[in-house]
């Protein structure tokens, strides 16, 4: 087997894992967004299920009253719902076809940068939202980089939150192979854990659903690699990067639950953490 690439998420999220993705889409992020600012009704949820109750109280008061950065923030689904919510929301990603396809309703403020190098002042945010798995992309060290941003562009006493993936529940439900239809393509996916299962790989092939050529003349493969972190693991990744871990990780259903036969249909893990300095 080759060896990985480990800059495999500047290719990857480009119109066509917008299509892949699609369902992914503005009322999930609008029940997610529920959940985190205690509305277990609008979340979903109920009281028979682990997402029946509502995220930690002192999460929804922080998102409520401040500026809030979504870390990874796609084409801004989470910054629409947060907004529709009366929250100061900002987002920042790298992918240029996300951040392209941003609607208006997002407010106009995201910008385009590196988790590991964010391109805003220190103590800017009083909390910032990592979504969908979008923390976990850049390795080790890189993970560690990008924890120790969030932390300096947050105040003291600012919240991080984290939605991942359960790594348990992915290893056990891990779906090897499967195609789906989705924006006119077909997407071959491929799926295997690597790095002792700490590693989740998939493996995508796009194609035209009518066999004809697509708009660039070809199909379109690429790679995405997740790196599966443990709750103690995050617990000392956060108090590294100067944070001290306020609750969590603790795995939900309801509102979280995964719609797609991928890494994401498992419960998400959910860790909230406050940056020192009070």
């Amino acid at each position: 087997m080759s060896a990985p690439d480990e800059r495999w998420y500047e290719s990857a999220f480009g119109a066509e894992a917008l299509a892949l993705y699609a369902h992914r889409d503005l009322a999930e992020a609008r029940r997610q967004v529920a959940w985190l600012l205690g509305d277990v009704a609008g979340a979903g949820g109920r009281g028979d299920d682990p997402g029946g109750s509502p995220a930690p109280r002192d999460v929804a008061d922080v998102l409520a009253r401040g500026a809030v950065l979504d870390l990874g923030c796609g084409a801004g689904r989470h910054l629409v719902a947060l907004a529709e919510r009366g929250v100061r929301a900002f987002g920042v990603d790298r992918s240029v076809a996300a951040l392209a396809a941003t609607p208006a309703a997002a407010g106009g403020r995201v910008v385009r940068a590196d988790l590991r190098a964010l391109p805003f002042a220190d103590a800017a945010f009083d909390a910032a939202l990592s979504m969908f798995s979008s923390f976990g992309y850049f390795g080790a060290q890189g993970d560690r980089a990008a924890l120790r941003e969030a932390a300096r562009v947050l105040r003291p006493g600012g919240l991080l939150v984290l939605d991942l993936a359960d790594p348990a529940g992915v290893r056990a439900g891990l779906v090897p192979r499967s195609t789906r239809r989705a924006g006119g393509l077909v997407f071959d996916e491929e799926r295997a854990l690597e790095d002792g299962g700490r590693v989740v790989v998939k493996r995508v092939r796009c194609r035209p659903a009518d066999g004809g050529a697509d708009a660039g003349g070809a199909a379109r493969e690429w790679t995405e690699r997740l790196r599966l972190h443990e709750p103690a693991e995050l617990a000392d990744l956060a108090r590294a990067a100067g944070f001290a871990p306020a609750g969590g990780p603790r795995a939900d259903a309801s509102a979280f639950d995964g719609l797609a036969p991928s890494w994401d249909a498992a419960r998400r893990l959910h860790f909230w953490c406050s940056r020192g300095g009070l």
